[in-house]
């Protein structure tokens, strides 16, 4: 072969028969490399070359590697002639189907994409092998090669590739779900996992079944394990494969995560820009394409973007991840022939929901996959609330009604789609409006009402945005679902004077059914509170005619006018007022109509004689009456309010006295009259008393007291009338009040008497004010007796005022030495002493703790009662000390065992009485039992709200009684509060017997603490402080002996690591040598200690208890050695060294002294040390 190349060589033509003979020979050289060893000859009349290449593949393995020279030797060889790429597209078949049959699936993948490259058609075969090959996992490649294999295949094998193609992309769409799903069957050993799940499918399981060992594992376990789980199952047919991977189990799981994913895209947490969002369906969503035909759409995301003109991007994970899981139900469905048997309805619903925001047309498509009304209805409720969203729902129902009713069975698409939404929405509404019963079927019959309903919302959407327009502050979504807060808000809009919203108030109250009555009256609320005039206010009233409305309901417009409109008028308004009355005699019942006229008629009088005057207060019975009128009265007026005052209806009817005005009157003319000067001397005031004769000649009794009381007995008399004045001044009233005696011949003249003797009384009170007794009191440097004094002064020597001057004295917190003071000076008659004034304040306070009624209020801004019986039984208390006899211990004890024994008194009141009563009085043991039921009630009643028991003074009466109860609370103990509870009822109780405490089974200390470690399980330290103080008490009281002791030890120490400070604390609280034993083992146990293992209580302990010199080789020993130099307790630190030294541990014992005197820094040295050591022991 050689010399025929060379000869070949030596003919410079280029001739192609020339070139062919040089390939020939090439080629020769190269068939050895493939294992083919025919001569040449044989070669030359092979008239199938290519069966050449595949022979070269089948007899050397790993040709299939070799592609390119495989290529280039039927090059050489002339395959398929001069066709290059017939002759590309036969061998790189030949390689693929070598390298695929070799099981090298990467060779494989790369020789097809180049035949899918090439556009070699005659390499679909392989190329659907390969799509077909379930062993090789690059799921994009193989659905690149089936859609390849697709292209051109023949039609006999297209349902068989389609089929195909559809288990590659259901799988390639699982990967893609389970990359968005982070459930907790993913992890780092997944694959692991799915190496079972595999061998568990090809043993034949059901993966449908709850047992299966692949449902137990999980089936999304990741990408890789969704793709070895789908494409293992070689020996399943499609149906199977659908059946087996798309399990319940998957639809569970990847259901569950479609509402996760919806509530972060609905935070925005997306990719998509917040100007590029529709999430509030405020806009139409439509494909770029047709944006032109729309106002201001939304372009959507998930179609092809004319601005970067590139292909579709989903930036929202939810969308996504529900397109996807409705791809794989259409594919499964398809896969199946249509018998799946699972609802796919979720995941329809998920997708149209966020399909009809971006584009709505198609969201509508896929609306209509759904069968049932009502899950279409439960996707268009979960749409935000927009004029889009309402009329798109009302478009929808209208094409459901339409096409039900009049079904379209032609191949073309129905008329109805092609008209104008509106135009379907009105025609369906005529429909709507004439349909017969009989033409309906339940689905029919649940559209039209949806189609009714949204109607209504619609008819809602604009009102409300109406009331947004006006900027009111309504909440639309809330108004068009909330009934109460759609009529608060009608009414709220009838608050106003604007008639544009007033006319919307009353337009939405006859739409929705509320009352216009109560529109009318809340508007007329509004306009007695608003700023406008009366007049504006009447023209209003007219103009709208809401008399003839609201007279409708005459007693609630009465009750109405009273609550809520009158509290908004000012009293010295007399035009609001008579506007107020008007409208209640137009509109109330017959009677309050009458006296609606007699108030209008009464307001006329005033408005233009009293302006000022309060009208509404004049009419409350309570009123002080004098105070209300003296302001606005004058000489010129007072003679005419006199006459008009019996006709104010007030006091139950009873009208104003013509006395009362000249009353008021006087006083004010009396101090305030500006046609004098001011009076400056006694003779000036009197003049002016007498100036006022003509007015308390028109008084009756009562008033002239009341006018001559504010003269000489209240605060402004005194300090501006002098006392000579006062005193010249009820002389006189006391002649004229006998005088009128003598002169009133009728009942009047007792009164007349009885106004006399209380002149007379005043008089000979003034009088005391000029003794030295008071005088000495009025100028004592003590303010409190200076107050008193001035108090006095004003009594006018009055039983009642005289008696709260007394008791007041005490109230405040006054000792019985001012008190004593204060009685120096009253009136020989009244014969009250400091005892009397003890016990009555005392009655004071039992009977306002019993809720009598008393005449003296006690209670008073910032004062304590139980203070202030603290104070008066310590008043009592140092009485009788200090030999007082006119007041016995046992009568003060006698009321307030009485008052104990009220039950309406509280339990704790009662308590905190008879603990006040036990510091200042002596008890008798009925007492003091008294006392321990009521405070055992009370920390009962506390622990234990639930009543569980009801503490009687027999539950108390004695040992075993006090047993009983407390074994029944022991059984209610939930909370470490209750246990606190029975450990305070511990220290309150006597003793029990001696049995009981050495018994440890019965000793009461060792049950609860026992109780006490079990509730407080979860929080040990705060039981275990609990613990270590109810130790120490009981302890100190001998209520711990031996036995009880070391089980309550040994139960600590059960509770380990943690009760060792606390155990060893309360072993030491005992003598026991054992117990200490105990300690010392748990510490010599000890690698290292902590700080929660000892505290400075312990630590001194161990000392006290002489136990130093066994710690010394523990890790204790540090610790305790820096707490007795911190401490500085050079006795505590004597008895420390004491201890080291008698255990021979002197050098310890040397350094610890030698510390504690700190010795200079130049001596500290251990010869030093043991040498001041010795010198100082």
């Amino acid at each position: 072969m050689e010399l025929a190349l060379q000869c070949l060589r030596l003919i410079e033509s280029e001739h192609e028969d020339i070139k062919v003979e040089k390939d020939f020979i090439a080629a020769l050289q190269m068939l050895p490399d493939f294992g083919i060893t025919k001569l040449p000859l044989q070669v030359r009349l092979c008239e199938d070359r290519l069966s050449l290449i595949e022979e070269g593949l089948q007899s050397q393995k790993g040709s299939y590697r070799h592609g390119s020279r495989l290529l280039q030797l039927a090059s050489l060889l002339r395959v398929c002639g001069e066709d290059v790429k017939a002759r590309q597209a036969k061998v790189l078949t030949l390689v693929a189907q070598s390298a695929l049959k070799a099981g090298d699936y990467v060779v494989a993948s790369s020789v097809c994409e180049q035949l899918v490259s090439g556009d070699h058609h005659e390499g679909w075969v392989v190329c659907e092998q390969l799509g077909r090959a379930h062993q090789y996992a690059n799921l994009t490649a193989r659905a690149r090669f089936l859609n390849f294999a697709l292209t051109y295949a023949s039609a006999d094998h297209l349902q068989d590739l389609l089929d195909a193609r559809n288990e590659v992309e259901m799988a390639m769409l699982y990967a893609k779900v389970n990359t968005q799903m982070d459930t907790d069957d993913t992890g780092a050993d997944s694959d692991d996992g799915f190496v079972d799940a595999i061998s568990n499918l090809e043993s034949g399981d059901d993966l449908s079944s709850p047992e299966s060992p692949v449902r137990k594992t999980g089936l999304l376990q990741g990408t890789l394990g969704v793709t070895k789980s789908v494409l293992s199952v070689t020996a399943y047919t499609t149906s199977n494969l659908v059946t087996s991977v798309a399990s319940k189990q998957f639809w569970k799981s990847a259901v569950s995560w479609m509402q996760p994913l919806h509530e972060l895209s609905s935070r925005g947490e997306s990719d998509i820009p917040l100007s590029e969002s529709n999430a509030d369906f405020s806009r139409e969503g439509c494909h770029a394409f047709y944006s032109d035909i729309h106002d201001e759409p939304h372009i959507s995301t998930i179609g092809a973007s004319y601005k970067s003109y590139a292909p579709p991007t989903i930036n929202n994970p939810a969308l996504e991840f529900s397109l996807a899981l409705l791809r794989i139900a259409l594919i499964e469905e398809t896969l199946t022939q249509g018998n799946t048997i699972k609802t796919n309805k979720t995941v329809v619903a998920e997708v149209a929901k966020a399909i009809l925001r971006e584009d709505l047309p198609l969201g509508l498509c896929i609306l209509f996959m759904l069968e049932q009304p009502d899950d279409a209805r439960a996707i268009l409720s979960s749409l935000p609330r927009t004029d889009v969203s309402l009329q798109m729902t009302q478009y929808y129902y209208a094409l459901q009604i339409y096409t039900s009713l009049y079904p379209w069975t032609k191949p073309t698409i129905a008329p109805v789609f092609l008209h104008n939404p509106t135009d379907v929405i009105d025609c369906v509404s005529v429909i709507v409006d004439n349909i017969k019963e009989e033409q309906q079927n339940p689905d029919i019959s649940k559209f039209i009402e949806f189609f009714k309903s949204t109607q209504e919302l619609v008819a809602d959407y604009v009102q409300g945005q109406a009331l947004q327009r006006l900027g009111a502050g309504v909440d639309i979504d809330r108004f068009l679902t909330d009934s109460s807060y759609k009529e608060d808000t009608v009414l709220g809009l009838a608050m106003t004077m604007e008639e544009e919203v007033l006319n919307l108030a009353i337009t939405l109250a006859r739409k929705y059914d509320v009352s216009l009555w109560q529109v009318y009256m809340t508007h007329l609320q509004h306009l007695f509170d608003s700023d406008a005039s009366t007049t504006e206010i009447k023209s209003h009233i007219d103009q709208r005619n809401l008399v003839e409305t609201l007279s409708k309901d005459s007693k609630e417009f009465v009750v109405r006018m009273e609550q809520n409109v009158l509290l908004t008028v000012n009293g010295c308004d007399h035009e609001r007022l008579l506007l107020y009355y008007f409208l209640i005699e137009q509109c109330g019942t017959k009677d309050n109509s009458k006296t609606a006229a007699a108030h209008i008629k009464l307001l006329k009088k005033l408005k233009g004689s009293a302006k000022g005057l309060n009208y509404k207060m004049l009419l409350k019975p309570d009123t002080d009456i004098l105070a209300l009128l003296r302001p606005v009265l004058t000489a010129e007026n007072v003679n005419s309010l006199a006459k008009v005052a019996k006709s104010v209806p007030c006091r139950e009817g009873a009208g104003i006295e013509q006395s009362t005005v000249y009353c008021a009157w006087a006083q004010k003319f009396f101090f305030d009259s500006a046609g004098n000067k001011k009076p400056k001397t006694s003779s000036d005031w009197i003049h002016r008393y007498e100036a006022c004769s003509e007015y308390m000649q028109k008084m009756n009794a009562d008033d002239v007291l009341k006018f001559v009381g504010q003269l000489v007995l209240s605060g402004e008399g005194c300090q501006l009338v002098p006392l000579e004045a006062r005193m010249e001044i009820t002389r006189r009233v006391f002649k004229f009040c006998q005088q009128q005696e003598k002169e009133k011949a009728d009942d009047g003249n007792a009164k007349w008497k009885e106004a006399a003797e209380t002149a007379e009384r005043w008089e000979t009170h003034l009088s005391l004010l000029r003794s030295n007794t008071f005088q000495k009191l009025q100028s004592s440097k003590d303010p409190l007796l200076r107050k008193y004094a001035n108090r006095f002064a004003l009594t006018g020597s009055s039983q009642g005022p005289l008696r709260e001057l007394a008791c007041g004295v005490l109230l405040e917190g006054s000792g019985l030495s001012i008190l004593q003071e204060i009685l120096s000076v009253y009136p020989e008659d009244t014969a009250t002493t400091p005892e009397d004034v003890m016990m009555d304040t005392l009655h004071l306070l039992i009977s306002h703790w019993k809720g009598e009624k008393i005449e003296i209020e006690v209670e008073a801004e910032g004062r304590d009662l139980l203070a202030v019986l603290d104070h008066i039984l310590q008043q009592i208390k140092d009485y009788l000390e200090n030999g007082g006899d006119l007041l016995s211990e046992e009568e003060v004890l006698d009321e307030l065992r009485n008052l104990c024994q009220e039950e309406s008194v509280p339990l704790k009141t009662k308590v905190d009485i008879l603990t006040i009563s036990e510091k200042y009085l002596s008890l008798n043991e009925a007492d003091l039992q008294l006392v321990r039921v009521m405070k055992t009630g009370d920390v009962v009643g506390a622990a234990w709200p639930d009543d569980i028991i009801s503490v009687k003074p027999e539950h108390l009466a004695s040992g075993a009684a006090r047993a009983s109860l407390l074994d029944t609370l022991l059984t209610h103990i939930n909370s470490i509060q209750q246990t606190q509870a029975i450990i305070n009822l511990l220290k309150l109780w006597p003793p029990f017997g001696p049995e009981e405490y050495e018994n440890a089974v019965t000793n009461p200390w060792i049950l609860v603490l026992t109780k006490t470690m079990e509730v407080t399980r979860g929080n040990p330290i705060v039981g275990l402080e609990v613990i270590w103080e109810s130790a120490q008490v009981a302890v100190k009281q001998n209520q711990l002996p031996r036995e009880s002791m070391t089980l309550l030890v040994k139960k600590l120490q059960a509770l380990g690591r943690l009760s060792l400070r606390y155990s060893s604390k309360v072993a030491l609280l005992s003598e026991d040598e054992i117990l200490h034993a105990e300690v010392l083992k748990n510490i010599k146990a000890l690698d290292e200690v902590v700080d929660s293992d000892y505290d400075g209580e312990l630590l001194n302990s161990i000392i006290e208890k002489k136990l130093l010199a066994s710690v010394v080789s523990t890790p204790l020993y540090g610790p305790l050695i820096n707490h007795l130099i911190e401490s500085r307790n050079r006795q505590l630190v004597s008895l420390a060294v004491k201890q080291l030294q008698i255990a021979e541990y002197h050098q310890e014992a040397a350094s610890l002294a030698f510390t504690q005197n700190s010795v200079p820094r130049i001596l500290q040295n251990v010869t030093s040390v043991l040498k001041t050591y010795k010198k100082w022991l």
